[in-house]
């Protein structure tokens, strides 16, 4: 395989997965480029060489060699991307059904991202289609350290030929080849919650990605044009530095990330991580942002990092 900056990262699950949203008997299918980025940290510091491994992929951040993007699905042939946060004109605008189905969809297929901006794709058509990625399920379990009442676990089972795929950038052939490591050691391991009982354990599939095909914006680009929109393809949130440098058009929505720190090093108690809240992936703005890693720690014995450095994606 050639050597490239952007590789698509496709994971096809061998088991069902968890991906927590609050609550343990719900999941979603798909998790963030923030919680994919502390699993790959996590993992780096199981490595012999752990603390330089997780300090250089947290280097490699900010100094823009290293994106991640959220982990979006695919099925058969087709890759899907986030629906842009935006408002469209319908070629059949007194369709009832049609905007229904299109409030519906939170994934666009990336083939079909100009008809959808021209408001000419049939979003019921690709509804349908959608609705056979997966299902999502139950799982009845019980704790064996004590003598607590069943619990429910929900889940995610892909169909065949389906899965999720993520995109990385990274311009440092060392660390990418040291990242594709850690992807191999999670393929076993898993990702997303209750790994220990068999979730979310993956094959996975390298592939080249060329970033004038996707329209992906190279992070370290300094200055865009006007009259354009973009798309962010992760949760991120813009440093201190560029808040006023986004205030121009935007259509945003965004989420709250919060939990518990999971390092046993940290303290000697439970800790809530700070919450934290940043604009999700499909956000749209005129002028892009690099973003950052945020400490979300609070007194503890070393960091708490949140992964907040989006990758762009060029709308129009």
């Amino acid at each position: 395989m050639k050597s490239t900056n952007y590789l698509l990262i496709k994971l096809a699950f061998r088991t069902p997965v968890h991906f927590g949203k609050g609550r343990l008997a719900t999941s979603e299918m798909t998790i963030g480029a923030d919680r994919l980025f502390s699993s790959l940290y996590q993992q780096a510091l199981k490595t012999p060489e752990g603390e330089r491994l997780a300090e250089q992929l947290v280097a490699s951040v900010k100094n823009g060699t290293l994106r991640l993007s959220d982990t979006f699905p695919y099925m058969e042939n087709k890759w899907y991307l986030p629906k842009p946060v935006m408002r469209l004109t319908l070629k059949k605008e007194g369709n009832a059904i049609q905007k229904k189905s299109l409030k519906k969809l939170s994934f666009i297929p990336s083939a079909l991202f100009p008809a959808f901006l021209h408001g000419e794709m049939e979003p019921e058509k690709e509804l349908t289609h959608f609705e056979r990625i997966g299902e999502y399920l139950t799982r009845h379990a019980v704790s064996l350290r004590n003598d607590s009442q069943p619990f429910r676990i929900g889940l995610f089972q892909f169909s065949e030929g389906s899965g999720l795929y993520f995109i990385l950038y990274c311009s440092d052939d060392e660390v990418r080849s040291e990242i594709l490591a850690l992807v191999d050691d999670l393929s076993f391991e898993g990702i997303g919650g209750k790994r220990t009982i068999g979730l979310g354990r993956f094959d996975y599939e390298v592939i080249d990605a060329s970033p004038s095909e996707w329209k992906i914006l190279e992070p370290q680009m300094k200055c865009v044009e006007r009259d354009r929109l973009f798309m962010m393809l992760s949760a991120g949130f813009p440093r201190k530095e560029e808040c006023a440098s986004i205030q121009g058009r935007k259509e945003t929505i965004v989420g709250k990330r919060s939990g518990f720190i999971q390092s046993p090093d940290y303290a000697k108690e439970n800790v809530r991580k700070k919450d934290f809240f940043l604009y999700l992936s499909g956000s749209c703005f005129e002028r892009p942002f690099s973003g950052d890693i945020f400490d979300v720690g609070g007194n503890g014995t070393h960091p708490v990092f949140r992964y907040a450095s989006p990758l762009w994606m060029e709308l129009m």
